[in-house]
């Protein structure tokens, strides 16, 4: 799962963050972001985009802390499993009937 911070005036796109941000980080960004654009804090959104991305089957461990994942450095414990779709809708329904309902699982 990636994170991306967009900040926003006006709808459009001024800056986009991949980097984990504390609030106080964020807030910091802001009051830069307000002064070169010559804006006010209050106009600039800051939405939060989260991308799961599909992860390798071969990559995942279990051990006494959970299920993890393997990248390419270092091991990251998984929080859950989630789905693109929603549980229990007809396209879940029909994801399960077909056998497509594992290229819609993701790992959080």
């Amino acid at each position: 799962m990636r994170k991306k911070l967009l900040f926003k005036i006006n709808n459009e796109v001024v800056i986009e963050e991949t980097m984990e941000l504390y609030l106080d980080q964020i807030d910091k960004l802001k009051r830069i972001i307000a002064e070169e654009c010559g804006c006010c804090i209050d106009d600039i959104d800051v939405e939060v985009i989260v991308e799961h991305s599909k992860q390798e089957l071969s990559n995942l461990d279990v051990n006494e802390h959970g299920m993890f994942f393997w990248n390419e450095s270092d091991a990251v414990i998984l929080g859950g499993i989630g789905c693109e779709i929603e549980f229990g809708s007809d396209e879940y329904l029909d994801a399960i009937s077909d056998g497509t309902i594992l290229d819609k699982i993701y790992f959080m």
